[in-house]
C-alpha cells in the first residue's frame, strides 16, 4: 500500500491471512504500525462479525492458544462505519478492551504501543492505539508484568 518496504497480505476467499515476525523477544515494550484497508475484507454488522486485524502472541509455538495473546486489534462494522478497538491481556489471563473507534472507509494507519508493567504489583502496563497518526485508545494501569513480551 505504501512504498516498497514491509509486507502485504490480502485475505483470499474470506480465509485467514497470516504473517509472522519472530524478531522481538523478551522486550518490555513493543510498538508497530500496520496499514489496513477495510475494503479488502467482508465485514458483517456489529455484534455478529468481529474480525481480528492483528494479534501479538507470546511465542509462535503458542499461537493456537487463546491464552498466548498479549494484545490485539479488532474490527467491526456498525451500520456503514468501520470501527477498531484494542485489547490487552493481564497477568490473570483476562483481556481488557477499549471502546470502538471509527475508521475511514479507505487505507488506515493503525499504530499499536504495548508496555509491560515495571514489576509485580506496579500495575503500570499499557496498550495504546493511534489511527492515522492521531491518538485513539489507551488502556492503562494494566497488571501485565508476568506476560511474556510479544515475539509475533
Amino acid at each position: 500500500m505504501f512504498g516498497g518496504f514491509g509486507m502485504q497480505a490480502y485475505p483470499l476467499f474470506r480465509e485467514l491471512s497470516l504473517a509472522y515476525d519472530n524478531s522481538p523477544v523478551d522486550e518490555i515494550q513493543y510498538r508497530m504500525r500496520v496499514y489496513f484497508d477495510p475494503n479488502d475484507v467482508v465485514v458483517g454488522n456489529s455484534g455478529f462479525h468481529l474480525h481480528t486485524i492483528l494479534k501479538l502472541h507470546t511465542s509462535d509455538y503458542e499461537m493456537i492458544s487463546a491464552g498466548s495473546t498479549v494484545a490485539r486489534i479488532e474490527l467491526q462494522k456498525s451500520g456503514s462505519v468501520y470501527q477498531a478497538r484494542i485489547g490487552v491481556r493481564n497477568d490473570a489471563g483476562e483481556l481488557a478492551y477499549s471502546a470502538w473507534y471509527d475508521l475511514a472507509n479507505a487505507p488506515n494507519a493503525l499504530e499499536l504501543a504495548w508496555q509491560a508493567a515495571s514489576g509485580p504489583g506496579a500495575n503500570d502496563g499499557s496498550l495504546s492505539l493511534w489511527i492515522d497518526g492521531n491518538p485513539a485508545a489507551a488502556l492503562s494501569n494494566v497488571d501485565n508484568n508476568s506476560v511474556v513480551s510479544p515475539d509475533n
